[in-house]
């Protein structure tokens, strides 16, 4: 999923994020007009926020009324959890499995503990590979059935996955996945 942001906040915020703890002079870490990857849906409260890695490379739940979906699918490494019974108000919440393991995890990324930014980081960088990027230029080749050739250090390796990008394991460089005739990884 991914979202544009629209607005750094003021006027932006609806009254529930108001309700919510942030204020019209909240300064929040986005830039206007620049794209985003959501990592985690929220809804709690009244309120619709979303999990994206922010202008200073660190994951925080921004309010949704500053963006606009720009791409409406979701991963596929998402689950879900309701976790409305121990918030005592309605506390749902859509994202990778370690987030909605447990309130405890949930509180330690919310606090930037480093082992929940880890695990965020390791999981942001599946996500990142499921769709396409257009800010990517490069296509890897492919070598033999599901062998591919990485365009700048020429590793070859195999690919396993259905995404659409997929990083060399030797540069670590970030490439489109080639469409090949008959599908398959």
């Amino acid at each position: 999923m991914k979202v544009l942001c629209t607005s750094k906040g003021g006027d932006s915020l609806m009254d529930s994020d108001i309700k919510a703890g942030n204020t019209r002079h909240s300064v929040f870490q986005i830039t206007t007009n620049h794209e985003y990857t959501v990592y985690g849906v929220l809804f709690s409260g009244g309120t619709v926020s979303y999990l994206v890695q922010d202008d200073d490379n660190l994951p925080n739940w921004y309010p949704a009324s500053l963006f606009r979906v720009s791409d409406g699918r979701v991963s596929q490494y998402w689950v879900s959890v309701d976790w409305s019974s121990l918030a005592h108000k309605y506390f749902y919440m859509i994202s990778f499995p370690e987030l909605v393991s447990s309130p405890a995890f949930f509180d330690s990324l919310s606090l930037g503990e480093n082992f929940a930014r880890e695990i965020f980081y390791k999981r942001k960088d599946l996500a990142d590979l499921e769709f396409v990027d257009d800010s990517v230029e490069k296509t890897v080749m492919f070598v033999d059935e599901n062998w591919v050739q990485c365009p700048l250090c020429c590793e070859a390796w195999k690919i396993n996955s259905y995404d659409a990008m997929v990083r060399c394991p030797k540069c670590h460089g970030v490439f489109h996945r080639p469409q090949k005739n008959g599908g398959g990884p």
